[in-house]
């Protein structure tokens, strides 16, 4: 089996990035390539909240994926279960601009190209947590499966990370142990 990375479409635009990007089993998520990935035992890694939560997410660790629901429907119609996984400090090891929204927001939802400014990354300590496999009978609609999944996801980061995240904190966790016990 082999784990499939979904990307932004954009990415296969820069210039010398696609055959990295199919070097390292990125695809560009088509819900037909997905379910044939799927349908073809592989595993497919993807987030909802896409580049939108990338950019625009905070230290808060609010996810942005308004009303996405096309990994449900892709997990339905291939026959295989969402696995939620979240990755503690991630929204740590690289930060956009504080001034991100408005403006740079409004042009990203136009063009659907990044333009927000990122520095990083940080050496931040990241640990990442895997939910139990959540699958959907055949009678829930994709929608309601999304938000199961959202639900679960939430509840993972309220038990795992500690809000606001702060760089500094996810620094020292190189060294130190947690303070929320994983």
């Amino acid at each position: 089996r082999t784990m499939w990375q979904v990307a932004d479409r954009f990415m296969w635009r820069i210039p010398g990035i696609g055959p990295i990007l199919d070097i390292l089993h990125a695809v560009k998520g088509t819900p037909s390539e997905c379910i044939k990935l799927l349908k073809s035992g592989h595993i497919v890694v993807l987030s909802p909240g896409g580049m939108r939560e990338a950019q625009f997410s905070d230290s808060m660790y609010k996810l942005l994926w308004g009303r996405r629901c096309g990994f449900a429907r892709i997990a339905k119609e291939a026959g295989v279960p969402v696995i939620p996984v979240f990755c503690r400090n991630i929204r740590e090891a690289v930060h956009t601009f504080p001034w991100r929204d408005g403006v740079l927001r409004s042009i990203y939802e136009r063009i659907r190209i990044p333009v927000v400014p990122v520095y990083g990354p940080w050496p931040v300590k990241l640990r990442c947590y895997i939910g139990e496999h959540m699958s959907s009978p055949p009678e829930e609609s994709a929608e309601d499966y999304a938000q199961r999944v959202r639900v679960v996801l939430e509840d993972m980061i309220e038990q795992h990370q500690q809000r606001p995240g702060r760089t500094v904190r996810a620094l020292m966790e190189r060294w130190t142990l947690p303070s929320i016990e994983s």
